[in-house]
């Protein structure tokens, strides 16, 4: 029978990839060595270490079934638009560090951000044996959760300055506000856990039990906070998008708007928990330079003021009573339903063309000097030979790119050089070139529109429309890194593996 003929290497294939889960998930955030002064290393070398034992033995394990069973079939390998796209990077990626000027540096990465090739195709390779080995069972969900609330516990004990596992006692006074948890600076933290709470947010609103409703919406008003906590307002891009998404998802739907509602008070209840926070620490006048910093970024304070948090929960609450007053046939929910999504996406183009206009022309100083270096990217990668324009100058060869031309200029206006191009398409593009970011974004954009167009079959599919649309968005002003691409094509590969079944 063929589950009999299967049953050795499926289960063991099935094993090894919820131990993975189990060692990524449990034990990847929080893992580090000699503090932050070798964090990026430390990082790199457990996620590459676990992720070549784990291929290995996937491979191994798969042979064997192979050669056991009794009749062996041919081996199929469907690919979806996503599998193609991926495929499509590897080869880029190979190429990339085959061609380029850094060839070793390319491939092993060893100095700067430390993603080179190596690192980029086992994201691959895990995308690959995830999304045809993974078997779903909740205690993965639930590892999730508790990852998420203990990183944020971290954080947040950090920002009210009690170090948990002294990991500042090497980082000067200076550097002390900059980092936080156990995942290295602001941005980094930002942008994982922006892509958590929008996941949180996204979990809840597909819950249908109360009391995981409930848990879930605590959950996520706790993720909200510690993004705050992280002094970056990047995460606000993540977050903003979640929520625009789940409403047009819920346009003419009175239940589901009322969970939308919930969503914006689980936001704003996290915004208040920080207002709080920033009052009690001034009325005690507890000198906190976590909370200090925190009051010198304009939109973050003014956004955790308490009374612009209570204003924004007395509107929902508001709101909440008009919706539950109305039923999803009513006249005003049958507006919304047929006119409601061309409304949001009219206001939605109106205030990007708002954003352009106030942003461009770009000012070198733009989002803490993004401008500068974005726009030395973007020239530094037209005066590039063509093959490097196809391919990249090489994976972690970003600032050796732009070394020649404006090495000297970056070393005389900073006080440390660029090493990424805080844009995630942007620093793809410099690093494996035009191929290299349609295959990146195109194996993305590919599971999103899969995703929409099952979110409302399983919640899954919506988290994962959420969780690629969060991605995307932050990714628009910071980088890709060892700290959140291993996690997030893990994601990747789970998602592929639910749309291949469903």
């Amino acid at each position: 029978m063929e589950h009999e003929t299967k049953s050795l290497g499926t289960t063991s294939q099935r094993c090894l990839t919820w131990i993975y889960l189990l060692v990524m998930l449990g034990g990847f955030p929080f893992y580090f060595q000699n503090n932050y002064i070798n964090i990026v290393a430390s990082k790199k070398s457990y996620f590459q270490t676990a992720t070549l034992v784990f291929l290995a033995l996937i491979a191994i394990f798969g042979i064997c079934a192979y050669i056991e069973a009794s009749k062996p079939r041919p081996l199929a390998f469907p690919l979806s638009a996503a599998d193609l796209c991926a495929l499509a990077f590897l080869a880029v990626v190979a190429v990339s560090c085959y061609l380029s000027p850094e060839g070793a540096e390319a491939f092993w990465g060893n100095k700067g951000r430390q993603m080179g090739g190596l690192f980029l195709l086992l994201c691959l390779g895990v995308y690959f044996a995830v999304s045809r080995h993974y078997a779903h069972r909740k205690w993965i969900g639930w590892l999730l959760l508790f990852s998420s609330i203990l990183l944020w516990f971290i954080m947040a004990c950090n920002f009210w300055n009690w170090d948990l596992l002294g990991m500042h006692s090497n980082l000067s006074k200076r550097q002390v506000t900059l980092f936080l948890g156990t995942l290295g600076n602001q941005n980094i933290n930002a942008s994982y856990s922006s892509v958590l709470a929008s996941l949180m947010l996204a979990f809840y609103y597909s819950s249908e039990k109360a009391a995981h409703s409930l848990c879930l919406w605590g959950v996520s008003a706790f993720g909200v906070y510690a993004c705050f906590c992280t002094s970056s307002d990047s995460w606000l891009l993540a977050l903003s998008g979640t929520l625009l998404l789940l409403l047009g998802l819920s346009m003419g739907n009175a239940p589901q708007m009322m969970k939308w509602l919930k969503c914006c008070m689980a936001f704003c209840c996290g915004s208040l928990a920080m207002g709080l926070t920033v009052a009690f620490a001034k009325s005690t006048h507890w000198k906190n330079r976590y909370i200090q910093r925190f009051c010198k970024q304009k939109l973050l304070a003014s956004m955790a003021d308490i009374r612009v948090a209570l204003a924004g929960i007395a509107i929902l609450l508001i709101l909440g009573l008009l919706v539950r007053h109305m039923h999803t046939g009513s006249r005003a929910m049958e507006f919304l339903k047929k006119y409601g999504n061309k409304i949001l996406i009219g206001l939605l183009l109106l205030g990007i063309l708002a954003a352009g206009a106030a942003i461009f022309p770009l000012e070198d100083s733009f989002g803490t000097n993004r401008g500068y270096i974005w726009k030395r990217t973007l020239l530094n990668f037209k005066e590039l030979p063509l093959w490097q324009k196809l391919f990249g100058y090489g994976p972690n060869c970003f600032y050796q790119s732009l070394q020649q031309r404006f090495g000297a200029e970056m070393h005389e206006l900073f006080d440390s050089p660029f090493l990424d191009a805080h844009n995630e398409a942007l620093q793809i593009l410099a690093i494996t070139g035009i191929l290299g970011l349609a295959s990146y974004l195109g194996m993305q954009l590919s599971l999103l529109a899969s995703c929409l167009r099952k979110c409302r079959l399983d919640g899954i599919f919506l988290a994962g429309s959420v969780g690629i649309t969060a991605y995307l968005l932050q990714g628009l002003v910071n980088n890709p890194s060892i700290f959140t691409l291993p996690p997030f094509f893990l994601f990747l590969g789970i998602l592929e593996n639910r749309l291949r079944k469903a």
